[in-house]
């Protein structure tokens, strides 16, 4: 098997959809000699920051020496960004390779289930055997959908971690707080520890009860943990003072946002539960690692003069927070706003569409697209200055013609959108 035969295989596992439960994934894993009991795990869920807390603990793992594997969802350039080690995603022909390896199995177990695995599980699996083949250290292990059934779940980890939860993927996960909490707090293992966000009490009630019943001890973060936030307009870092129940930490944090400033304070604490279970991490490896974190297409800022930044919010509590970090990070005359959003995601957009000075709606080449119309009827509502664009690039290079050295052009709305323009865009600026 080629790459691209691989990449066919994975594809065509995309019309199977999200198929919630862990029995298929044993299945396979127990045929392959159950490679993800063999790796030392960082479990992450959340609804917010989930990719930015995996992406921090990664690089301070690998700045104290370690060989770490981190696997993500969903990627922004490329496919093999979903499974790198230190930083380097997984090559064409090793992705090749590992399919190839492990696909007698996959078959095998679906013909035993009578059921289909789906395309996230085929990487899932994909993601611990090239892990377990490369003998890494340490694994950072995001999950895609949920908690509790996702395919990511079959490992027992070192430490479990929940970032922020928000209501998304309600027609999956539940259609209040309690309920999703619920599904993510189905990550905690017995007497593993878990690293909390700052959570709202319905949620936070419901991981604190799940924490005790598994008698796993809980390192939970609140929300005045921040004394102290510096902010430098236009500049992709802050400067913060954090305090845990264990240390004050005064560090550069290479990501910026009001949001972020707690996902350095879970990074900073998942850290000290790993040295709590005897690994070593020393606060210089801190400092220098979250100085330096890359997360690319979160207020990732791409050109100056104008400034162009780009982010994927697409939920309701990442576009609040999106609307106070271009308001606090940011210095502008006026806002050109691109947009482009998925059908199923309900989000209030009134704050940012009143903030901008023109708006441009496109849409992304999926068949969850809110077609550029019908994203224009709605922003209409709350601006006069809305433009329906079809092609995304068509949008920005529009946007970025109107604006002037002082302005600012935001692209937002969904990470497909992201993905689809990002190469594009920084060569459109070179």
């Amino acid at each position: 098997m080629n790459y691209f035969e691989a990449m066919e295989l994975i594809k065509s596992k995309y019309k199977f959809g999200a198929k919630l439960g862990l029995f298929r994934m044993e299945r396979v894993l127990e045929k392959l000699g159950n490679p993800h009991k063999k790796l030392k795990a960082i479990h992450i869920a959340g609804t917010n920051g989930k990719g930015s807390a995996a992406s921090g603990i990664a690089e301070v793992l690998k700045e104290c020496g370690y060989k770490v594997g981190l696997y993500i969802s969903p990627y922004i350039d490329t496919f093999e960004e979903r499974i790198s080690i230190n930083g380097e995603s997984i090559s064409k022909e090793d992705l090749a390779k590992t399919l190839s390896y492990i696909i007698d199995k996959i078959e095998e177990a679906e013909r035993e289930v009578e059921d289909s695995l789906t395309e996230f599980e085929i990487i899932t699996l994909l993601g611990f055997q090239y892990f377990y083949d490369k003998n890494v250290d340490y694994v950072v292990l995001e999950t895609g959908l949920g908690g509790r059934l996702d395919a990511t779940n079959v490992v027992t980890p070192l430490v479990s971690c929940i970032t922020s939860i928000s209501l998304d993927h309600m027609e999956v996960l539940g259609d209040t707080l309690e309920k999703i909490a619920y599904e993510k707090a189905g990550i905690i293992k017995k007497g593993v520890p878990v690293v909390l966000f700052p959570q709202g009490e319905e949620a936070f009630c419901v991981i604190k009860k799940r924490s005790k019943e598994m008698n796993a001890k809980l390192y939970y973060l609140t929300k005045d943990c921040i004394k102290k936030s510096t902010i430098y307009k236009n500049e992709p870092y802050q400067d913060l003072v954090i305090e845990t129940e264990k240390d004050i930490y005064d560090v550069r944090f290479s990501l910026v946002g009001e949001h972020q400033k707690y996902n350095c304070a879970m990074i900073i604490r998942i850290c000290e539960a790993l040295i709590d279970l005897g690994i070593k991490i020393s606060k210089e490896n801190m400092y220098r690692a979250l100085s330096k974190v890359k997360w690319i297409g979160r207020l990732e800022i791409v050109n100056k003069n104008p400034i162009v930044v780009l982010d994927g919010a697409h939920n309701e509590d990442a576009m609040i927070s999106l609307v106070k970090s271009i308001q606090d990070y940011f210095s502008y005359d006026k806002l050109y706003l691109v947009i482009g959003m998925l059908r199923d995601k309900s989000v209030n957009l009134k704050d940012l569409i009143e903030k901008a000075h023109k708006v441009y709606t496109t849409q992304i080449n999926i068949s969850r697209t809110l077609n550029a119309e019908e994203l224009y009827e709605i922003c209409k509502k709350y601006k006069d200055e809305v433009f329906s664009i079809y092609a995304p690039m068509d949008a920005i290079i529009n946007a970025i013609e109107d604006a002037s050295e002082n302005d600012m052009v935001l692209i937002c709305g969904s990470f497909y959108l992201i993905g689809e323009i990002r190469r594009g865009v920084i060569e459109k600026l070179k």
